[in-house]
């Protein structure tokens, strides 16, 4: 009894573009939760001027690489697992709520939906003895 809970959860969130230098996917992943995949969907062809392709990385709370060069074609998706060895490890937030930003990779982003989900797990502290 009294035992703490380690959850695999996720969050979702779409972000349709307002036209700027980057956009924000406002998926929120909790402080203290440990990012373990993250998953793209272009909901629509994306517009850029100058552009045709974006990164994606976690940003605030914590930040790491998730894609680059990813197209602006309807239906592109990306699939990124981050493991516990080697590169691409699972990255620990350790101060405010995670996001994920959006940044071409020439000229900026005018319209298009984005569609993110985030897995991450989260643990919970012991309960108080008896």
């Amino acid at each position: 009894e009294g035992y703490g809970q380690l959850a695999l959860k996720y969050k979702t969130a779409s972000k349709t573009f307002a036209g700027g230098a980057t956009e924000v996917i406002p998926v929120q992943v909790p402080a203290n939760a440990i990012l373990i995949g993250a998953l793209l969907r272009n909901d629509s062809t994306l517009v850029g001027a100058g552009a045709a392709s974006y990164s994606a990385a976690y940003s605030t709370g914590a930040t790491q690489a998730i894609s680059s060069g990813t197209d602006f074609v309807k239906n592109t998706k990306v699939t990124t697992f981050f493991n516990v060895q080697g590169s691409g490890e699972a990255t620990a937030i350790t101060s405010a709520a995670t996001d994920i930003t959006l940044t071409p990779n020439a000229g900026q982003l005018d319209t298009g939906t984005v569609t993110a989900v985030v897995y991450y797990f989260e643990i919970t502290a012991l309960t108080n003895a008896a």
